[in-house]
């Protein structure tokens, strides 16, 4: 009853475990070819930490999504 009330299948954690290592490995994708780093570095203020904020997209053919990369402005470490 638990499981099927709170949607825990096989195929559900298949999903979120491909989906987060995905998340994982996006900072690799960084350095791949077609990646287009927006040359403008912005400041945010996300949870009331400031952080520099990098936009990626990448060329046609490579992939179609939009990140924002945050790191710490000190320790230049990915934000969480």
């Amino acid at each position: 009853e638990t499981a099927a009330s709170e949607n825990l299948t096989c195929e559900r954690a298949s999903l979120l475990r491909d989906y987060y290592s995905y998340l994982y490995g996006l900072p690799m994708k960084l350095r791949d070819p077609g990646t287009v780093m927006e040359p403008e570095v912005t400041r945010a203020d996300f949870h009331g930490k400031e952080y520099l904020v990098i936009e990626v997209r990448y060329e046609p053919g490579t992939g179609s999504d939009t990140w924002r990369f945050y790191f710490d402005p000190v320790t230049s470490a990915l934000g969480a």
